[in-house]
């Protein structure tokens, strides 16, 4: 798993450089489709898919997120042609990602909302499946994936964190109690692979979240003591 970094040609940027690659790379699949020869064939494949990850990845740092997802999408297809699941997952990965970033760069609205606005949630609720459905095409954790596993793990519960704390500036009790769920989801993952530091951020999110409740459901103190009648 893994890929590969891209050297930019002399005279071109790095994206001109992944573009010629890409058509060269397209150019190999189809004349070894005609040769019939598959081992090689997928072996260009595989670098076609890294060559649209690495243009993905190129437009995502830039901020233009039509373009990355575009490229990030084709090169999931590749790699889901080919089989290659380590490399499928990272390319989910990076979708995620660009999903979060659409969420974070949607307009903030100018006072808290009542509930969540329903187009950064969609975003995010995206954002977390397809980090599952990284997770869930890399099957168990063992010696070979463990570390795409745990990458992916580490993501998703810095998401679901995200999530959370994106539905705890709402005011209402579903999307409070949702906040939980997910936090406590996160905390799950980070106990799994031993990371003390993010736990303890969950811990905190987690106190919040019930320390808020509590303020909530606090009510007034009765005008006692009574006594019984006699």
């Amino acid at each position: 798993g893994g890929f590969p970094s891209f050297r930019p040609v002399t005279g071109l940027s790095e994206e001109e450089s992944l573009l010629v690659s890409l058509v060269h790379y397209r150019a190999a699949v189809e004349a070894l489709s005609r040769l019939g020869d598959a081992s090689e064939k997928t072996s260009a494949q595989r670098r076609e898919g890294n060559a649209l990850n690495e243009l993905g990845q190129l437009h995502l740092r830039q901020g233009n997120l039509t373009e990355a997802e575009e490229y990030l999408s084709s090169a999931l297809e590749v790699f889901e042609g080919v089989s290659d699941a380590s490399n499928a997952a990272l390319v989910r990965c990076n979708i995620a990602l660009m999903l979060r970033h659409r969420a974070s760069k949607l307009e903030a609205p100018p006072t808290p909302p009542e509930r969540m606005e329903p187009e950064r949630r969609t975003l995010l609720a995206r954002s977390v499946q397809t980090y599952e459905e990284a997770s869930a095409s890399l099957g168990p954790k063992n010696d070979s994936n463990v570390g795409i596993w745990t990458l992916v793990a580490s993501e998703l519960a810095n998401t679901l964190c995200i999530f959370a704390s994106q539905l705890q500036t709402a005011q209402h009790s579903e999307d409070s109690d949702q906040a939980c769920a997910l936090l406590r989801r996160a905390l799950t993952l980070y106990q799994s692979f031993g990371m003390t530091e993010r736990e303890c951020h969950v811990h905190v999110q987690l106190s919040q979240h019930w320390s808020a409740l509590c303020q909530h459901w606090a009510a007034p103190p009765p005008p006692g003591p009574f006594w019984l009648r006699r």
